[in-house]
């Protein structure tokens, strides 16, 4: 047994060793990701400005729409292009440019909604958005006998109701099922280190509490991407 002692401690510390090295590669991983993202981001937004500056109203419009999508937290350029979407749609919207107007809200609302994840960012912006779309459907003409009895009122009151429903995913299964994914991983992790001995054997009840904890987190995160 004294002879098996060496042999234990050295691969603890090697272990260790690949759990800081794996760490260290998914921050480097991580901060690229975010670099490349933020990178990206300036340029659609750069390419907005111009096209914008030369009246290009249409590909202005994308160009804001492609910076939101690359969003990441800390990614001041996402509001920018925000911002100047806005007032792309504000604007055409004052010039009477109904349908330009409603693309342009539209795009801004699509754009944060299509960054979610187990929050969604940009919710200001959205409820901003949902009034406009609200008011200016509710001024369009409808052939229906059942919208053309309502008043404007009620016709905005009615879109804004439905614009507002609650939209997948939903944020606490989300939330469920990243938890879940990342307990399944350190579930996995402690298995191998804790409930495995050198000889290739199990260490009891360590064995017994990490392999329930792997199948009780496997569980949420298929619950939590099934009802998200």
């Amino acid at each position: 047994m004294n002879d098996l002692q060496p042999n234990v401690t050295f691969n603890s510390s090697h272990v260790r060793k690949i759990v800081f090295s794996v760490a260290a590669c998914g921050l480097i991983l991580a901060a690229i990701i975010w670099g490349h993202a933020l990178w990206k981001s300036r340029q659609e937004w750069l390419l907005g400005v111009n096209a914008r500056q030369q009246n290009r109203w249409e590909e202005a419009a994308l160009y804001f729409q492609r910076a939101i999508l690359w969003y990441a937290p800390g990614n001041g350029y996402v509001f920018r292009a925000a911002e100047d979407l806005w007032r792309l749609s504000v604007e055409a919207e004052q010039a009477g440019r109904t349908e330009e107007a409603l693309n342009g809200y539209r795009a801004l609302r699509g754009a944060f909604y299509a960054c979610r994840s187990v929050y969604v960012p940009g919710r200001e912006w959205i409820d901003r958005c949902n009034q406009k779309i609200a008011l200016l459907m509710s001024e369009q003409v409808n052939p229906l006998f059942s919208e053309k009895v309502k008043t404007k009122e009620q016709r905005r009151r009615d879109r804004l109701a439905l614009l507002q429903a609650p939209a997948r995913p939903r944020e606490p299964w989300a939330v469920a099922a990243s938890v879940g994914f990342a307990g399944w991983i350190i579930a996995s992790a402690g298995f191998i280190l804790q409930g495995l001995n050198p000889a290739g054997g199990f260490q009891g009840r360590r064995a017994v509490l990490w392999s329930s904890l792997f199948f009780l987190c496997y569980a949420i995160w298929l619950a939590g991407m099934w009802l998200a």
